[in-house]
């Protein structure tokens, strides 16, 4: 059975898993260096790394703390343990705010 470790999913945008295809569940804090060790303990066969913040309305340190050190450390835990797939994700934030006077369409 494939062993896959999910940051993120705070369940804003994600469907729930099926009861059948949740095994374990465990809470951490990716800015915390110790997720390294809890991931090598679960030894997955694939990290999705999901766990951003993107709006920085109410804790620009948090969001800076999460996306660039919490980030690090999932990397270097994929660094280490090398799974056979890692996959990350973005969204439209990442490319900024838009500009007040789009371009009309014609």
């Amino acid at each position: 059975m494939q062993r896959i470790a999910i940051t993120g999913s705070s369940g804003y945008d994600v469907v729930p898993p099926r009861d059948n295809v949740l095994d374990e569940f465990a809470q951490t804090d990716i800015r915390d260096p110790r997720v390294r060790t809890a991931l090598a303990d679960f030894r997955p066969d694939t990290i999705v790394h999901l766990a951003f913040v993107v709006n920085p309305i109410h804790d620009k340190k948090k969001m800076t703390d999460i996306n660039v050190g919490g980030t690090r450390n999932v990397f270097e835990a994929v660094r280490t343990l090398r799974p056979a797939r890692f996959l990350t994700a973005s969204s439209a934030t990442a490319y900024g705010a838009w500009p007040d006077n789009p371009i009309p369409i014609s």
